[in-house]
């Protein structure tokens, strides 16, 4: 299939999630996996029931990932994305945090040739993690930005650069909703919890202090906690978040205290490192944000 095709499939399978019973999502995501044989035949063809194609797939090389990046974050407007990230704050609409996550892991990315890491078991581009020749599957990447906000795979150590790419897309093609008032005193509280948080607060503590706010499961609030590091808000002394600067993947700061369940940069962050007010001033300027010692 084309890459407009696979796109338009792509699209079409995250609108249809809202229609299916959570018993046909379990069955089309095993289904997708490949890792459930001896329930692959029935759920391929509940997936087939729903018109959904679980073994689509797209291959990609380095060089068209870097040019879709660099092609659809020009076309992006961040205040858009912004809005779109404070309505996705509500438990019912959490797919639209996926946008700026997507965006702010690739806003920097330099447009550059691949420079594969040959010590890697899977050779890697040393400045972007993207291997020489890839694959994505449009079902998986669709079910992840509808449960939980997740722009793209994080088995790496950040979002896949392509994933983040199609999510832009699909963001660019969509009416995302308007964020209402109670979205917004919602962002307010998470930005208010993370900055009065007790002092020995890591990433994955905060995670547990938005769960009363967020709602939702642990996975879409580490998620939501990721970007805000991936943003720069929350600080992170060895790696800045990616929308203020791309650092190379062969030099992220993955080492001493790194937190195992949560990507970089928001791995690092610790409550004694604060907030960059100057970053949620440029993002969010209707939030008020008080230092706090």
């Amino acid at each position: 299939m084309s890459r407009t095709s696979v796109f338009g499939e792509f699209c079409r399978t995250l609108e249809a999630i809202n229609n299916l019973k959570p018993k046909e999502q379990k069955a089309i995501r095993r289904a997708a996996s490949g890792v459930f044989p001896d329930t692959l035949k029935e759920d391929r063809e509940v997936a087939r029931s729903c018109s959904i194609d679980t073994d689509l797939r797209q291959s990609y090389t380095h060089s068209e990932c870097v040019s879709r990046v660099r092609e659809v974050v020009q076309k992006c407007d961040l205040e858009s994305l912004t809005q779109a990230f404070i309505a996705g704050l509500h438990p019912d609409r959490i797919r639209w945090r996926a946008p700026l996550q997507a965006f702010a892991a690739c806003r920097n990315l330099p447009t550059h040739r691949v420079d594969l890491d040959k010590d890697m078991y899977t050779p890697a581009c040393k400045v972007c993690g993207v291997e020489a020749k890839q694959e994505w599957m449009p079902v998986d990447l669709a079910f992840e930005i509808a449960d939980c906000g997740l722009a793209g795979r994080s088995d790496k150590e950040s979002v896949e650069p392509f994933e983040a790419a199609v999510c832009l897309e699909w963001f660019l093609s969509s009416q995302p909703p308007e964020p209402t008032k109670e979205d917004e005193k919602r962002l307010q509280q998470l930005i208010e919890i993370a900055a009065s948080a007790p002092a020995n607060t890591t990433a994955v503590k905060l995670v547990n202090l938005y769960t009363p706010v967020l709602g939702g499961d642990k996975y879409a609030g580490s998620y939501l906690v990721e970007t805000l590091g991936l943003l720069g808000i929350l600080v992170n002394p060895q790696q800045s978040g990616d929308f203020l600067v791309w650092t190379n993947w062969s030099k992220r700061a993955f080492g001493t205290g790194r937190n195992q369940e949560m990507l970089p940069p928001a791995c690092g962050w610790r409550r004694e490192f604060g907030l960059d007010a100057n970053v949620l001033k440029q993002l969010f300027p209707n939030v008020q944000f008080q230092k706090l010692t």
